[in-house]
């Protein structure tokens, strides 16, 4: 469940939202769907290794079509998009990373930055829990 925070760091609004995802390729490949109903958006995302980089990268796409690409160390916990152009001229980047990691459950935190790192504002925090297959699955 998707905390948004406030420009003052506090919670904005918290709403439920799905993440959805199989194996393309087991263990290198996976692409998945993620939806906030609330919010009415969706959108398309793809996780992919790369051994010889040593990365793993995350893409995503919503309705508005923007590519969003986050690159992280294969054996860490961070992942960051490069800086992306806004329509006043500056630039945003996003810094995703992952933490209370356990088998069916881990947090994320998503922050940016508006003045290339100096500073790093919260985005959202969000719990991923495992769902459990039911009787049809």
């Amino acid at each position: 469940m998707p905390n948004r925070y406030a420009g003052d760091g506090s919670i904005a609004s918290t709403m439920p939202g799905t993440y959805r995802f199989e194996w393309v390729v087991p263990d290198r490949v996976a692409s998945g769907r993620s939806e906030i109903p609330e919010l009415g958006i969706a959108s398309g995302i793809l996780f992919y290794v790369r051994e010889r980089r040593a990365t793993i990268e995350m893409v995503s796409v919503g309705a508005d079509g923007h590519l969003w690409v986050m690159t992280g160390p294969i054996d860490g916990e961070t992942r960051s998009t490069p800086p992306t152009p806004l329509a006043d001229g500056g630039s945003m980047q996003l810094r995703f990373a992952r933490f209370n990691v356990e088998p069916d459950r881990f947090e994320s935190r998503m922050e940016f930055t508006l003045d290339d790192g100096a500073t790093w504002k919260p985005g959202n925090h969000q719990v991923f829990l495992r769902a459990t297959a039911g009787p049809a699955d």
